[in-house]
């Protein structure tokens, strides 16, 4: 799932900077180690994408207010990396968790990543779940809860503010854990339907 969720920001941002393209053509000519194929995305215009990262439509396409970072190009890049071999003891890369019916994935985004940051500069000592559930009900400055929000925002918040611990739906891991029900996307399954 967060390599999903890269992958569609990588092509929302190609798509600011370079005509639209459909996406099978964006995936097809940056596949690597992978067999791309149509999804159900193929005829959504750029506008539905850039939905799908929790972004409201009128914030689409904004300057950002974080500070341009140049790095050098790296010239030897591996064939392959796979962050979950590279960090074994920080569980927290390789998970994936349920936003159920919310639409928090940008909460998700930024707190999945904050807590795999926190255990991989740690090598391993700080191993705990940042709560999904605490951003997206008190952060009044990231967006609009489960209609969306800024992933930008959350980073802001927690670095002023901070956040608890919340592990999944029903999992008593943390001090909120997230408290909206697990549902089926598109299947269906043993859960209810989104």
């Amino acid at each position: 799932m967060k390599f999903l969720i890269l992958a569609l920001f990588v092509a929302a941002v190609v798509a600011v900077e370079e005509p639209f393209r459909p996406l099978h053509a964006m995936v097809t000519s940056v596949q690597h180690g992978w067999t791309a194929g149509p999804s159900k995305f193929d005829d959504w215009s750029l506008k539905a994408v850039k939905r799908l990262m929790g972004v409201p439509s009128k914030y689409i396409g904004k300057p950002s207010r974080l500070p341009k970072l140049l790095h050098e190009l790296v010239k030897d890049i591996p064939e392959t990396f796979d962050a979950r071999t590279q960090w074994p003891n920080c569980p927290t890369i390789g998970e994936i968790r349920d936003q159920g019916s919310c639409g928090s994935c940008w909460a998700f985004g930024a707190v999945e990543a904050m807590s795999d940051r926190i255990c991989i500069a740690s090598n391993g000592q700080n191993q705990f779940h940042i709560s999904a559930e605490d951003l997206v009900t008190c952060c009044k400055t990231c967006g609009f809860g489960c209609d969306g929000g800024f992933p930008e925002s959350a980073w802001e918040y927690f670095k002023r503010t901070g956040l608890v611990t919340g592990g999944n739906y029903d999992s008593n891991q943390g001090c909120r854990p997230y408290s909206i029900v697990v549902c089926e996307y598109y299947v269906n399954g043993i859960r209810v339907l989104c």
